[in-house]
């Protein structure tokens, strides 16, 4: 049997030459992005979207522009119901493998379509960040990893022409060879998906990692995420210890059974001595971290937009754990792959033909500007526009990102946040990635990392209010009038915000200090909400913007 070391070297190995691919296409972005747009369009001339849209007559990315309006999900809709009923070549020539559910519409329920060209397309992206993740930090590969897995939460579905719906497990989108390498390194195994529920999942999750001394990378979605499955280790550990000693799962969750609850795993008395005397030597969970794991390198998770927030929380655990920010990763497409020595991700100019639009609070600004990849300037915020392998064509993701900076020719981007998320007491209409940047900017300005930070809609005061958790601030009676005054101001670039303040409609924003509990009350409420309304616990994203939609 081959050990991490073995497999993770040759996962990397398998990488090189996409990574090879990706480094020399960063100096020729037009060129790259201009032949992966000829590439999808001449793929697809002979579907009905193609056909509709004159395909066959687009030999360049402005006849493509011309031909092709911009569009949302709701544009798909009816064709992804086709496709569900088992109608072929419709948005793409391909055979659609499966249907991804995903959420974000006013109806609920996306269901983007998966193929095999839009999968290579995702794995181009993870080579890039595997090959450069496992050369520029050779000790990750000598060790086991944890990639987050969320509880299934539902029966496996399919379409009524048979379509299947969601992925079956988490490392759907490596390749055959990849999940064959993966799964020899994985210090949780992915059968803990089939857990009953969220807690049963957790509480199997840190069975495994406690067992595990050689854990060298934890790859999580949401800081949140890390967070609470912390947390729960905390509240539960006696449990744990005594599961870990003698080798079996017990949920205090639920008694329903399934395989690994039956099965006998090696007793490790020692080890469960050892964590024993760890946990009761007067540390907290955030001084035992290096201690439970002493080969722990590295924590992937996202970092920006509004987890930026939440980050600064999950380092107060990782007791200086190396913590690297994820690239923008949606259902439809991967935006951004992050590189270990750049100061964001690289666009992943290799995977799908990206547009941007230029983004600006002003209502008067124009919505039909739109910019290439090597059109881009540091500094800007722009939209993001996709066209996937998967048929999404002009497609408005709904996020906003920042340019950094480049690497050779290619553009650096910094997630902002979301721009169809949006908050209208009085006509003000401000959108969560406006919101994220003022609150970035803000705490800058005074200097300060907040554990927890949420700006909600008072709609009974007609105002926001900031609810902040951070330990380190001394001097909040001089602090909190700057915080509402430099957040006002920043809010104010909307010229609907400061159209409803000078009238006011709206009070000046203020200030809510809180406390820990309250903030693990919060998060706590929002996993639950999210989880009711079918998120996967792995893909829920905590906000920093409480919405309040106009009656």
């Amino acid at each position: 049997m081959f050990g991490p070391s073995f497999c993770n070297t040759v996962w990397m190995a398998a990488c090189f030459r996409e990574a090879q691919a990706f480094r020399r296409s960063t100096g020729s972005v037009q060129q790259t992005q201009a032949r992966l747009l000829r590439r999808i369009v001449q793929d697809n001339r002979q579907t009905w979207f193609g056909e509709q849209h004159r395909f066959s007559t687009i030999s360049s990315v402005k006849e493509f522009q011309d031909a092709v309006p911009i569009s949302s999900f709701d544009d798909y809709r009816d064709s992804v119901e086709r496709i569900a009923r088992g109608d072929s070549r419709v948005l793409t020539a391909e055979r659609v493998d499966l249907l991804e559910p995903t959420g974000g519409t006013s109806h609920g329920e996306k269901l983007i379509p998966y193929t095999a060209s839009l999968r290579q397309a995702f794995q181009r992206a993870i080579k890039v960040w595997i090959w450069d993740l496992y050369s520029a930090r050779p000790a990750l590969r000598r060790g086991t990893a944890y990639w987050s897995i969320s509880p299934l939460g539902s029966l496996p579905r399919r379409t009524s022409g048979g379509i299947p719906i969601g992925f079956d497990e988490d490392a759907a989108y490596l390749s055959s060879f990849e999940k064959m390498l993966v799964e020899r390194t994985l210090a949780v195994p992915s059968s803990v998906a089939l857990a009953p529920d969220v807690a049963s999942c957790r509480f199997a999750t840190l069975f495994f990692l406690l067992r595990d001394t050689r854990l060298s990378l934890l790859s999580v979605w949401s800081p949140t995420y890390l967070t609470e499955l912390l947390k729960f280790l905390w509240s539960n550990r006696d449990e744990l210890c005594r599961d870990v000693e003698r080798g079996r799962i017990s949920s205090p969750a639920s008694s329903q059974q399934g395989s690994l609850w039956d099965r006998a795993f090696e007793p490790r008395p020692q080890r469960a001595d050892e964590l024993r005397e760890l946990f009761g030597d007067g540390r907290n969970i955030a001084d035992s971290i290096r201690t439970i794991w002493p080969e722990l390198g590295l924590v992937s998770c996202w970092a920006d937009g509004p987890s930026s927030t939440y980050v600064n929380n999950l380092r107060t655990y990782l007791d200086g754990v190396e913590l690297q920010p994820k690239g923008l990763l949606a259902t439809e497409a991967f935006v951004s792959v992050p590189i270990v020595s750049q100061a964001a991700p690289s666009l992943a100019i290799r995977s799908h033909f990206f547009e941007f639009r230029p983004s600006s609070p002003s209502p008067h600004s124009s919505s039909e500007v739109v910019v290439l990849a090597h059109e881009l300037e540091e500094g800007c915020h722009y939209e993001v526009l996709i066209t996937t392998q998967g048929g999404l064509y002009r497609y408005q993701l709904h996020d906003q990102i920042e340019v950094v900076g480049f690497s050779r020719e290619t553009p650096m981007v910094r997630f902002v946040g979301k721009t169809d998320a949006t908050s209208d007491l009085v006509g003000e209409k401000l959108n969560a990635a406006h919101v994220e940047t003022v609150l970035q900017s803000t705490f800058r300005e005074l200097g300060i990392s907040p554990q927890f930070a949420q700006l909600n809609a008072d709609k009974v005061h007609s105002r926001y209010t900031l609810r902040l958790c951070d330990p380190t601030i001394r001097d909040g009676p001089q602090l909190i009038p700057r915080l509402c005054t430099s957040i006002d101001i920043g809010l104010s670039a909307n010229p609907a915000y400061q159209y409803a303040r000078s009238l006011s409609q709206l009070h000046a924003p203020c200030v809510e200090m809180v406390d820990e509990p309250e903030v693990d009350a919060s998060v706590t409420l929002q996993l639950t909400s999210k989880l009711a309304a079918g998120q996967r616990l792995g893909d829920i994203k905590a906000s920093t913007f409480g919405l309040q939609e106009q009656a």
